[in-house]
């Protein structure tokens, strides 16, 4: 019997299980990968965001401030990288400057202390490859960068060290409470026993709930980001993470260092009927490529 049930071994089910490790409990992770952090985690932008775009108030808003400086202590408790890049939202008229000047009231009513309005020449001193019809950009200093791979293993580790059992290879096929109890079938074979069940399963995170819940209250429809990594030889090209301003479909295609001295470039962002399916496209890299130096 388990005091908690995991289900995910992405970032979030990583950190959920080395934060439960401080307390005398039983606890279980499970994953239906081959290892820790191979799916949503593996395969994203790395930013540690200011919460400049969120909505004053929000959960994410409030979310997004408190991770960005949980940061900090995760970087000495678990030795994982941190780049300290900043970043720089650019307005290229003066339309998009009025939208840098709504975003810095944003992210002051977010709680975040540090940012500031830069025009083109202020900026160009720390970012001298920025487009020459760049006008001014919104500088977010506590903007950081780190590799979300290294950072669920770190906390996976130091889980497992805490006592946590994690199994691999183990996917959720049934999920029943009988008498307070949950009872998690895994492979369609095994069943553990838990008081507790914490669903971490990223884009999966409905179809387990569906298994719980007869009409769950969310469902996950799949948005695909494609990127390019570009080599450590352009390490020096860019310094910040560069954002477009934010639209509706999400903070835009982006120019991002990386902690190990790649640049990324992307994501697009575009719906999808299968959440599951990693694939790219010809048509997707030619977008980030057209529209992440601009």
């Amino acid at each position: 019997m388990y005091d908690y049930l995991v289900i995910g071994a992405g970032v979030i089910g990583s950190m959920v299980a080395r934060e439960l490790s401080k307390y005398q409990c039983n606890i279980l992770v499970l994953e239906k990968e081959n290892d820790v952090a191979n799916v949503q985690t593996l395969a994203n932008s790395a930013i540690i965001h200011a919460a400049y775009s969120s909505k004053p108030g929000s959960l994410k808003s409030v979310l997004n401030l408190k991770g960005n400086i949980m940061y900090d202590t995760l970087e000495k408790e678990l030795n994982i990288p941190l780049l300290r890049s900043g970043a720089y939202v650019v307005a290229h008229d003066l339309r998009e400057e009025k939208e840098l000047e709504r975003l810095a009231l944003n992210a002051k009513d977010n709680g975040v202390d540090d940012f500031e309005i830069l025009d083109y020449k202020e900026a160009i001193k720390t970012e001298p490859n920025l487009s020459s019809d760049v006008t001014k950009v919104l500088s977010l200093p506590t903007t950081k960068v780190t590799y979300p791979w290294e950072v669920a293993f770190a906390a996976m580790e130091n889980a497992i060290i805490n006592g946590v059992t994690l199994k691999l290879n183990s996917a959720v096929t049934k999920i029943e409470k009988v008498e307070g109890i949950f009872k998690v079938t895994v492979n369609n074979q095994e069943v553990y026993e838990s008081l507790n069940v914490i669903n971490a399963a990223g884009v999966a995170s409905d179809d387990i709930a569906g298994l719980i819940e007869e009409n769950p209250e969310f469902k996950i429809k799949g948005r695909k980001g494609e990127y390019f990594v570009v080599d450590k030889r352009a390490q020096s090209f860019v310094n910040h993470v560069l954002y477009p301003l934010p639209s509706e479909s999400g903070k835009g295609v982006l120019v991002t260092p990386q902690v190990h001295g790649e640049v990324l470039l992307g994501p697009n962002s575009k719906w999808t009927d299968d959440k599951y399916h990693p694939s790219t496209s010809y048509e997707g890299l030619d977008y980030v490529k057209k529209n992440s130096l601009r």
